[in-house]
Formats: C-alpha cells, structure tokens, sequence
C-alpha cells in the first residue's frame, strides 16, 4: 500500500494548483480515441458528445478537464488519432485558445510525454490538477497511479494491447462493479484521501462514483428518499412519487441485468462509515452514455448524457432534461449533486 499512497502522493505535489471561486469545471476522462473505425471505443458516442462539448459546456462557459486516456495510444500513434479525430481536436481547441483546457495524462495515453507538441491541445500536459476551494483540496488526477497499470507493467499491457487485442478486436471495456481490481484501486485512493483530509476525482476505472458511492448505491438512496416523501405528500403528489420509484427501480433492474451485478450492491468499502472523499468521472465511452462531474456555484454534481437510442434502451425515466443539439435530441440527467461546503465540513468532521 505504501508505494501506491507514494505514486499518488507524489502526482498530488506536482499538480498544477488552481483557486476555485466561481469558475464552472467539467471533467469527463477515457474517451480511448483510436482510428475512427468500428473498433474505436469512442465511435459509438462521439456524434452526441461532440455536441454536448460545444452546444452546451462551451457557450455556458465551461473549463473542461480531459482526465487522462483521451488517446489510446497502446493501440495506435498519436498521429494517426490526431488525423482521425481532427473534428473532435477542433472542439478542444475552442477550450484551449480560450484558456479553458487543462490535459491530464493517463496510462494509456502516457506516450504523449515522449512527444513536444505545438498545438493548443497538447503543448501542456499535466499528471494532475488541485482546486483550492476554501483550504480544502480537490484533487484532480487519472488514477491508474494506484494501481498496477504503470511503470514497467503499464508498457507490458501497452505491448499486448496493441499486437493481441488490436488484431482481435478486443474494446477497452466499462468494467463492472465486481471486478476486484477496480476495488483496489479506488480503495487505495479512498483511503489516501482519507488521511489527507482532501476529495479527490478519478477517472480510469471506467466507473461513475459520487461522494464515494455507486450510481447504484445512489439510486437506492434516491427510492429511499422517494418513499418517505410519499409518507406526507398529498393525493396528486403521491401520484408523481409512484411513477419516480417505479422509474428508479426499473433503471436499477437495467443496470443489474445488464452489469451481472447481484452481489455486488453493497458499498465497495468495509467501513463504518463512508467518507465522500472520492468521485469518478467515469468515461465518455459506456454503452449507456457518457458520464462526467461538473463543478459549478459552490456545488458538485455527476451527470450522465445520452442519446435517444440508449434512451429507448436503457430508461424510462421522463424527468431527464432534453436538448436539441443540431437537430438531434440529447438527454442530461444529474445523478447526483451536493454542496462542496457540505462534502468538506462531512469529511472534517468524520476523519477527526
């Protein structure tokens, strides 16, 4: 465990440290860009987040965050992502000229040092970003420094990535909620967090995670507070209530039946009580759409965006909010928000 709190630890000493006042953050990680072809993991989401990116982050004035993976590059060169994608680099460079981009390197995309770049997007690269909010840190980081997959590993999956699982066909996947080896790791970042008193936001594991819970952890809590609203609620109220549990609990049965994920539901970590000290991104590349975290007015929230085919596939809930982008319809649903006032006073108090 020591090595792995040194790597992170080490990453957290050399980030680039920012004030946090009123600025409006989106941090979206592993968009695993390869050659724009029915292999490319990012492929099947690219059209609507292209439009999420600039129809909705950048005229409201977003600084977006790339954490890390954004190339796949254990697969492919860069410079045939960077001919594949030209569109897609087009829309960082909105971000970048306006001074609101910072690129965060992972394991996937670490050749990306080997390289000087002169462009916008990629002439400064960061191992990690820390918000100062308050005296309080937000930790911004990949998160494959607290697991196996770097060093002289990281080049070993780098070299079977590329002359095994390319020529087979094999995707970077949205791992599920069982696989110990996404335990671990948030594991080791949770608990380094912890002792540092601070939130720290990954990516890596392809798993959405908000103030150390699932997304189904946090839809379990959502029915829970659906149903003691019902207890007082009024006739035409409770209406409305019903169809939001139902709509919940079918969400859940998707992402059970879909995940394999029976017994699995609990909380990933053995403790007492659980501290909001770690937040996932998760990917931009889910077979159920792209999630990301917004920072934005004092608050923390993740999203999820998705198109109207996963719509039609994956929910049934009605409250999501709707956008017609470029004669296309795409949803945005918030799954969960807080204060960071309240996460940082929860972790001070908790961690004493």
């Amino acid at each position: 465990m020591h090595r792995f709190f040194s790597e992170i630890d080490n990453t957290f000493k050399h980030a680039l440290h920012l004030p946090l006042n009123k600025e409006k953050y989106i941090i979206f990680s592993d968009f695993h860009l390869g050659k724009r072809k029915s292999r490319d993991d990012f492929l099947k989401n690219s059209e609507f987040m292209m439009k999420v990116l600039t129809e909705y982050y950048y005229p409201r004035g977003y600084i977006l965050v790339l954490n890390g993976d954004v190339e796949e590059l254990q697969k492919n060169s860069i410079d045939t992502v960077l001919k594949r994608w030209k569109d897609l680099y087009a829309v960082f460079t909105l971000f970048a000229e306006d001074n609101r981009l910072f690129k965060i390197v992972g394991n996937h995309d670490y050749r990306l040092y080997t390289r000087n770049f002169t462009d916008s997007v990629n002439s400064r690269l960061y191992d990690g970003l820390v918000l100062d909010y308050q005296g309080n840190s937000i930790f911004i980081f990949h998160g494959h420094q607290a697991s196996r997959y770097s060093g002289h590993l990281n080049k070993m999956i780098g070299i079977i990535l590329r002359y095994l699982a390319k020529p087979l066909g094999i995707k970077n996947i949205v791992r599920d909620y069982g696989n110990i080896k996404v335990h671990k790791t948030e594991e080791r970042v949770y608990l380094y967090s912890q002792k540092k008193g601070l939130v720290s936001i990954i990516g890596h594991t392809h798993r959405p995670l908000f103030e150390s819970f699932s997304d189904i952890d946090i839809i379990l809590f959502t029915i829970e507070r659906l149903l003691r609203d019902y207890l007082g609620a009024g006739k035409r109220e409770r209406l409305r209530l019903e169809h939001e549990i139902s709509d919940n609990r079918k969400h859940l049965r998707r992402i059970l039946a879909y995940d394999s994920m029976e017994g699995a539901i609990g909380s990933i970590y053995n403790q007492e009580m659980i501290i909001p000290v770690i937040f996932n991104s998760g990917c931009v590349i889910g077979p159920k759409g792209a999630t990301g975290i917004e920072i934005e007015n004092d608050s923390i929230a993740l999203v999820r965006w998705y198109s109207t085919s996963q719509k039609e596939k994956y929910y049934s809930q009605v409250n999501d909010q709707i956008f017609n982008f470029s004669k296309s319809s795409v949803y945005r649903k918030v799954l969960k928000q807080d204060s960071l006032e309240y996460i940082f006073t929860r972790i001070r108090l908790l961690t004493k």
